[in-house]
């Protein structure tokens, strides 16, 4: 599992997915949030297509982020 992924475009969330996917890790799995589309379909493009779709859920209103840095890759689906 590649977890979590935050970068500041989508070709540095790429060079850090396929950095880990290097190491040879066995079993690979990346949940990524929906606004990601354009990893989405790098991954699928690498052999990692989509296998089902998450919600991001927040309590109260999501914090925007204050520099560059976005998610590209969440922790887990549970924590989002």
């Amino acid at each position: 599992m590649v977890v979590p992924v935050v970068a500041d475009s989508d070709s540095t969330a790429q060079a850090l997915i396929a950095n880990r996917i290097a190491d040879g890790c066995g079993f690979m799995r990346v949940d990524i949030p929906a606004s990601a589309s354009a990893l989405s379909q790098w991954l699928d493009g690498i052999g990692l297509p989509c296998v089902a779709r998450v919600t991001t859920m927040v309590r109260g209103r999501q914090i925007a982020p204050t520099d560059d840095a976005r998610i590209f890759g969440l922790a887990s689906q549970a924590l989002g």
